[in-house]
This record gives structure tokens, sequence and C-alpha cells, in this order.
């Protein structure tokens, strides 16, 4: 019994942090897609 209650209590926060780092990922290669179009707009200007 105490396995089954020790998996979820260890999987929750490794989730979390999964999700978080996908988040993070996430949004970095988002701000870096805003970077390279705003220096493309700028060279050309």
């Amino acid at each position: 019994m105490t396995s089954s209650q020790e998996l979820p209590a260890t999987g929750f926060p490794v989730l979390a942090v999964g999700a978080a780092a996908a988040a993070v990922t996430g949004l970095g290669g988002v701000l870096k897609r805003l970077a390279r179009s705003g220096a493309r707009t700028r060279s050309k200007e």
C-alpha cells in the first residue's frame, strides 16, 4: 500500500518540473522567433 501512495507523491513534482521546463523552452523559442523577426524588420528599414 505504501508504494502505491508514494508513486503519486513523487510523480506529481516530476510532472510539474517537466511542464515548467516545457513552458520555459516554449517561451524561449517564441522569444527567439520574435527577436529574429524584429532583427529582420529592423535591417530592412
